[in-house]
């Protein structure tokens, strides 16, 4: 009787747990990962790839070579995209950034990019697209919780706090000598 209580009390709190099949949950939510995700544009070419991300105030170029993905370091890069012309500034290796208002609103910019180092240099044509910022949506995370979701957590807790309570009280009431425990 001394061991049936703990193991009624684990599978009693394991229920909740146990799988079973049958029920439709329906179609998954769809998640806004495309919405918060910064405007980009790729171009890969024998010799280089770059990969152009829109942030805030500018662009930040991640440009690498297309056979080995290693980053390139010491290149000049010219960006022109409509009546912009810049030359974009190192960053960190392989990383480089044009400080510009020029890609603040939607639309399709296309680019043309030059890259030169001391060993190669490429010509690559990419396409921007800024979608409309007004349609983004709600993040999955800010959703409320169900109720049932909180009533299983609920009833979980008490059935915790009840059976360690259980166990309290039969560990004060039990007596020295009873069950052939010693004094």
């Amino acid at each position: 009787m001394k061991r049936i209580a703990p193991f009624l009390i684990s599978i009693a709190l394991a229920l909740p747990a146990w799988a079973h099949e049958g029920e439709d949950h329906g179609a998954p939510e769809p998640t806004a990962a495309a919405a918060e995700a910064a405007p980009r544009a790729a171009s890969v070419t024998e010799t280089f790839g770059v990969l152009v991300a829109a942030r805030h105030g500018g662009l930040t170029l991640y440009l690498d070579r297309a056979e080995t993905n290693e980053p390139v370091t010491g290149a000049r890069i010219e960006v022109e995209s409509g009546a912009l012309r810049t030359n974009a500034q190192p960053v960190e290796p392989g990383v480089y950034g044009i400080e510009t208002e020029h890609f603040t609103r939607s639309g399709k910019y296309p680019m043309t990019i030059a890259v030169e180092t001391e060993d190669a240099a490429d010509l690559m044509s990419v396409t921007l697209e800024v979608p409309d910022q007004t349609v983004a949506a709600m993040p999955s995370s800010t959703r409320p919780i169900s109720w049932d979701h909180a009533a299983l957590w609920g009833a979980s807790g008490a059935l915790l706090f009840a059976g360690v309570g259980l166990v309290a009280v039969r560990r004060r009431t039990r007596k020295p000598g009873i069950d052939g425990a010693k004094p």
